[in-house]
Order: C-alpha cells, then sequence, then structure tokens
C-alpha cells in the first residue's frame, strides 16, 4: 500500500513539473503550431510544449529562468525545456540574454491580464496581480527598456512587454502610459 501511495505522489509530482510555466511566446508570424493548435503571442510556454514551425513562420520564446530569448524560423521543430528549448528539427536563428529584471517582469504578463483578451487571444494565467513596484524600480524599469530598445531589433516587442509588465504592477495601472503600451502590443 505504501509503495502505491509513493508511486502516486511521485506520478503527480510528475505531472505538476511537467505543466511548470517556463516562458512566454512574445512573436508569432506565419502559422507555427502549438501541440495541436495554432501558437499565439502572449501566451505561457510550459515545460513539454512542442511547437512545429513551417516553412517561412517565425516564433519568439522568452524562458523566465535565465532570461534567455529565442526567434526561430520554419521549417523547424522544438519542444520547451526549463531554460531553452530543445530542438528537434532546426536551431533557433536568434538567442539573446535579456538584463536579469526582465523575465521576472514578463511573468506577469498573463497575470496582468486576469485571463482577458491580450493581443486578441486568450491567455493562461489567473493569479491576484500584486502591485509590486515601487518609483524607484519604475525609474529602473524605464532605462532598462531604454537600453533594449536601443540593443533589440525594432520589430521585437520584448522592450514593450517589459515595461507594460512593470507600469501594469505600478501604483498608476490605469494610465495613459500603460493604455497606450496595451495598445500597441494589441496591434501586432
Amino acid at each position: 500500500m505504501r509503495r502505491a501511495l509513493f508511486a502516486f505522489v511521485l506520478l503527480c509530482a510528475q505531472a505538476s513539473y511537467a505543466q511548470e510555466d517556463v516562458g512566454l511566446v512574445n512573436l508569432v508570424a506565419g502559422d507555427p503550431v502549438y501541440q495541436a493548435g495554432s501558437a499565439k503571442a502572449y501566451m505561457r510556454v510550459r515545460e513539454g510544449d512542442r511547437f512545429d514551425l513551417p516553412a517561412g513562420a517565425r516564433l519568439g520564446v522568452i524562458y523566465f529562468s535565465g532570461g534567455r530569448q529565442e526567434r526561430w524560423q520554419g521549417p523547424a521543430r522544438f519542444t520547451a525545456g526549463k531554460q531553452q528549448s530543445v530542438a528537434l528539427a532546426g536551431k533557433p536563428v536568434e538567442v539573446t540574454t535579456l538584463p536579469s529584471s526582465v523575465p521576472q517582469r514578463l511573468a506577469r504578463i498573463p497575470d496582468l491580464t486576469r485571463g482577458a483578451l491580450f493581443g486578441g487571444v486568450a491567455v493562461r494565467g489567473s493569479k491576484p496581480v500584486e502591485r509590486a513596484e515601487t518609483e524607484d524600480s519604475l525609474r529602473e524599469a524605464r532605462a532598462t527598456y531604454a537600453k533594449m530598445r536601443r540593443e533589440l531589433p525594432a520589430d521585437d516587442l520584448t522592450p514593450e512587454l517589459f515595461l507594460y509588465a512593470a507600469l501594469s504592477a505600478g501604483p498608476n495601472p490605469d494610465s495613459d502610459e500603460v493604455k497606450a503600451l496595451a495598445a500597441r502590443l494589441r496591434e501586432r
């Protein structure tokens, strides 16, 4: 009986581990396939998620642990790992490491939307949002945003996602600046 109970607990722990959120999709172009459906911008990525990109499709993933950002272009196939993708066919066309404060804030994106439509898709996640930002941390976030905007390609929305997450968890989440960022992200 004890062995059966131990095996059951171990299986539950493994299933829970396999469902851990590890990243966020930050770019979708063309028709990349996620598991058996379509990949959506701003969706969370869980360890073990599979992506298949036909020729010409593009997909970007940011991993929360370590800040690795990958851009893939089809034809390619990969599975999400804990800190980076595991290539099944092809390889990422670009890999960058984001500043250390970026992944933590990007992990808030689905929670900030609370299951609402963001960028035209329903996003996984519904935890209550903490107002964790202070004026000092927002100054740091704006400086990090400016640095990323200078260093990343013009079509990369990671800086805007980052600033949106920081400002939305700050003292004025309904400000015109937050609304303008959300509108820009929805357009893409």
